[in-house]
């Protein structure tokens, strides 16, 4: 493991793919926890990234202030008071797309945009990908639905994404390519790409509990891990490390997403995708070919 993720309050805006289902009741990591969780981080030399949807208190940026390995993770609500700091990431909807100040964005040009959407709004997504392109290097899709179920759907989304790579395209000839996972990241990479949760990353959430990543905690909040017992959290890691995370034999898509939580919600294995995450999956990949 050599990173730490930590959800700090239940106002965190969702950064892969899942809902982070926000409630009335607002609720805050204990400061001494929270503390000793950077600690930690600090103690082995982990990378931390924390994720907030409200301010912080002083405390809180007084304890992670001279961390050189944090990345934070913030909605648009508060994206003005910490743009200008290093390693920010944006997380937003595509329904919010029109709030975003892309002055703010491009403030660095090095920085990374979660663009959230949802079976609902298929039909915003690029033109919100639009609104981003030459603000911000790159671009990561994740649907809030945690993958999309039906053909209608598909469609959809493939429409979607074609508009998006005919205009990649003409970037890529200008040199003004932005990177956009679910289109770029099958082009660029050679090699497999799994998801790293369970075995390079954990996530603390609000709650004080540990996850494999935040979308266990959402689906069932009891679903935690027992950081104490050791033997379990290596044989967490070894079921999640990329030696088991077998490529379908047909599968031509090399970035696959993988991820644990949808596998494990459809098949009951962290490392067998269900076939909707695979149709998903070989859709983005053909849509990837036409950037060649």
């Amino acid at each position: 493991m050599n990173e730490i993720i930590v959800v700090i309050d239940s106002l965190a805006p969702s950064f892969c793919y899942y809902n982070s289902k926000k409630n009335s009741n607002y609720e805050i990591l204990e400061f001494k926890k929270f503390s000793k969780y950077v600690d930690i981080v600090v103690e082995n030399g982990y990378n931390l990234t924390i994720c907030h949807g409200a301010i912080l208190p002083c405390e809180y940026e007084e304890k992670i202030m001279n961390l050189k390995t944090l990345t934070r993770i913030v909605p648009n609500s508060l994206f003005d008071r910490y743009y200008n700091n290093s390693n920010v990431v944006l997380s937003l909807s595509v329904d919010e797309i029109f709030e975003v100040d892309k002055k703010l964005v491009s403030y660095d040009l090095q920085r990374c945009v979660i663009l959230r959407y949802s079976s609902a709004n298929i039909s915003q997504i690029s033109n919100s990908v639009f609104q981003l392109l030459r603000v911000t290097k790159r671009i990561c899709l994740f649907c809030e639905d945690s993958f999309l179920e039906n053909k209608d759907e598909l469609n959809m989304y493939k429409s979607e994404l074609e508009k998006i790579s005919h205009v990649l395209n003409n970037e890529k000839q200008i040199g003004k390519l932005t990177e956009i996972n679910v289109i770029t990241d099958p082009w660029f990479c050679e090699t497999s790409q799994y998801c790293l949760a369970g075995n390079e990353s954990i996530t603390i959430m609000f709650n004080s509990k540990a996850y494999i990543c935040p979308a266990f905690f959402y689906d069932d909040a009891n679903n935690y891990i027992n950081l104490d017992d050791i033997q379990y959290i290596n044989e967490l890691q070894i079921l999640c490390s990329e030696e088991k995370q077998f490529a379908c034999l047909e599968c031509k898509n090399i970035q696959c997403k993988r991820c644990k939580f949808i596998s494990k919600k459809k098949t009951e294995e962290l490392n067998i995708p269900p076939y909707e995450l695979c149709a998903q999956s070989m859709l983005e990949y053909n849509i990837s070919q036409l950037l060649k």
